[in-house]
């Protein structure tokens, strides 16, 4: 693979990385005795504009709920950014074909 491409690729793990750490999403600990870990893997994606897009997932075949988790973590849109996104879309007569939301830091803590 050419350096170029590597940099995009590494670049798009790095940006899920620090958007899962900055949503608080997972915490580092040393696993616990006799206990199996749970694996996970990279899911890699083009999108229609030709960004790089990388995901970490579970495996999650392998957890067992109440043993291995207890929280689920599903990041989607809040129904109100989608209808402010069209409203202003409607009031500058732009044509929208496809949205495409990034995670970002939020601008206070709750």
């Amino acid at each position: 693979m050419p350096f170029a491409q590597k940099k995009l690729w590494m670049d798009a793990c790095k940006q899920e990385l620090d958007s899962l750490h900055a949503q608080h999403v997972y915490d580092l600990v040393d696993p616990p005795k006799g206990r199996r870990i749970i694996r996970n893997r990279w899911v890699f994606d083009v999108k229609s504009d030709g960004c790089k897009r990388a995901q970490l997932v579970a495996k999650g075949f392998t957890q067992v709920e109440g043993i291995d988790y207890s929280d689920i973590f599903s990041p989607v849109i809040r129904y109100e950014t989608v209808r402010l996104m069209l409203a202003i879309a409607a009031l500058q007569n732009w044509h929208m074909s496809s949205v495409d939301v990034k995670n970002c830091l939020p601008l206070w803590k709750a």
